[in-house]
This record gives C-alpha cells, structure tokens and sequence, in this order.
C-alpha cells in the first residue's frame, strides 16, 4: 500500500457532495466491507496515479435500456442449489449442461 501523501486534487462543491455521499454509505458498512471498498479505493488511485483513466463508458441509452439491480448475494447461492453437482473440467461441465437441453 502508498504510504506517501499526496496533495489532495482541488475539491469542487460536487466532489464535496460526493465526498459526503461517499462517507454518508461508509458509515453503514461491516468493517469487511470496508477493507473491500479500501482495496478498491486504492486500486482506482493507482491506476489515477499512473496515468490510466478508469471511466465509466455506459451511455445514458443503454442504461435505460439495461438497467442494473442490485441484489444480495444470497439470492446467487439459492439459484445456484437448482443447478446439478458440477465439479472438475470447466468445458466438459460445460458441455453436460447442453448435453441435458
């Protein structure tokens, strides 16, 4: 991890607002979930620090046409259980599922 400080970028009234917003979600999250959103964090910062632009490239259409649902992962594991037994080759298991349509 970056141990130096670095001079903070000039804040505007949205970065402010966004630094609130930012620190407002924080505040509700499971020391976990902090460490996850501190790596994050630190990874966006050393992409930024080495000159590489992360930007999110999603047009306004498509995000009307797709919209994102957030859902919690439980509802991942439970989908999950109706699936058969797989384990081992990922291709072959793969191929099992088409094999059985």
């Amino acid at each position: 991890m970056d141990t130096h400080v670095h001079p903070e970028p000039e804040q505007t009234a949205g970065t402010q607002h966004l630094h609130r917003e930012i620190e407002r979600i924080l505040r509700k999250l499971a020391p976990d979930e902090l460490r996850m959103i501190r790596e994050f964090a630190e990874f966006v910062y050393i992409q930024a620090k080495s000159g590489r632009q992360l930007r999110m490239n999603v047009s306004q259409q498509a995000a009307q046409r797709y919209p994102t649902q957030f859902i919690p992962a439980s509802v991942l594991s439970s989908l999950t259980a109706l699936l058969p037994p797989m384990e081992g080759d990922a291709l072959l298991d793969t191929e099992a599922i088409y094999d059985d349509v």
